[in-house]
């Protein structure tokens, strides 16, 4: 899943070039947002390529000017991994980082990241990263370092009244600076129980994967199931739902990954509305997916409603647009690495 890399030069990380991938092998996919908006914690969010490879992530990170480099754990959420890196300061100028994947005898990482830190979201020069307000950032300071790292939570860099020259990019074969190793490589996914009325009448459930960091646009189709609840089909119609736009909608989706692969998933979305905002958990299970690994789980689902159309999103960074023709919901869908899709699901 990862390929092997050599030692980093001083200009910075680099994966290992030509030559074919050693069986297994994989690489970390992943879009660097356009800036750090400063005193609020980044989210940050990697997949692996293919996508059915499973590996030990973590950011390793530092302020332009700081002298060590500081580590954060990625977690998994099918079908791709995130993390949150505590707040950078005001004083910084700019965030470096790198993602790392280890896997069994194979590692991988990203070339080296320097992102800008904003004073404000309208200060960006682009699409800032997305702000995690619910998760507290907790990291691995090296030996001998602050346990604060400089130039985050309100700390100044270390090097901004020195002029301290930035460091080497730590190598993979762990210098003294470089945080403690990754954990042993996690086991796969455990299904997490579905939530919300009507979930206990289908067979399966599958992932809704779509849309993200990368906010590439696309379209993924859902095609509608209903397996084994002998239910009448619904009743269409045009506008918003005769029952209201809060409920249960149960569907497919087609999703679309780089280099051919196409996934298909049944989802369960249970929805909520609060004026125009539209909150609730959509629980998915692989039906079919070559490149990904299977599995079953749920995600929070947050975004508002103006008219017939809707904007959803998940924590990952997936993104849903959809439209209502009556009790019908669809639309496209979009994820990180240029992962396309549109998904269709129908209310219950």
């Amino acid at each position: 899943m990862l390929l092997r890399c050599p030692l980093l030069a001083a200009a910075g990380l680099a994966l290992v070039g030509a030559g074919p991938a050693p069986p297994g092998a994989f690489h970390v996919e992943h879009t660097p947002p356009a800036c750090f908006v400063a005193d609020k914690s980044p989210r940050l969010v990697a997949c692996l390529v293919p996508r059915s490879s499973r590996a030990n992530l973590r950011v390793l990170f530092r302020a332009d000017d700081g002298n060590a480099w500081y580590a954060t754990a990625l977690r998994y959420d099918v079908p791709c991994y995130w993390g949150v890196l505590p707040r950078p300061s005001r004083t910084s100028r700019r965030i470096i980082y790198a993602i790392e994947a280890q896997g069994v005898g194979i590692t991988a990482r990203t070339t080296e990241h320097a992102v800008a830190v904003a004073a404000d979201a309208s200060a960006c020069a682009g699409r800032p990263a997305p702000v995690e307000e619910k998760v507290r950032a907790s990291w691995e300071a090296p030996a001998g370092a602050p346990r604060t790292p400089p130039g985050f939570e309100g700390t100044r860099s270390a090097g901004s009244s020195t002029g301290a020259a930035a460091p080497v990019a730590p190598p993979l074969t762990a210098p003294a600076t470089k945080p403690p190793g990754p954990r042993p490589a996690p086991a796969a996914a455990t299904p997490r129980p579905a939530t919300g009325g009507g979930h206990g009448r289908r067979n399966a459930l599958i992932a809704v994967v779509a849309a993200g960091a990368a906010a590439a646009g696309g379209t993924a189709v859902l095609a509608n199931r209903n397996e084994g609840s002998g239910a009448p089909a619904t009743t269409l119609g045009t506008g918003l739902p005769a029952t209201g736009v809060a409920g249960v909608y149960i569907g497919t989706e087609t999703v679309n990954y780089p280099g051919g692969c196409v996934g298909v998933d049944d989802v369960v979305l249970n929805l909520q509305e609060s004026g125009s905002l539209l909150s609730g958990v959509l629980t998915f299970t692989v039906r079919t997916c070559p490149c990904c690994a299977t599995g079953r789980g749920s995600n929070p689902v947050s975004g508002a409603r103006s008219g017939t159309s809707l904007q959803l999103a998940t924590p990952i960074g997936y993104s849903y647009a959809g439209s209502f023709a009556g009790n019908r919901l669809s639309g496209s869908v979009a994820g990180p690495g240029g992962v396309t899709g549109s998904w269709t699901v129908e209310k219950r």
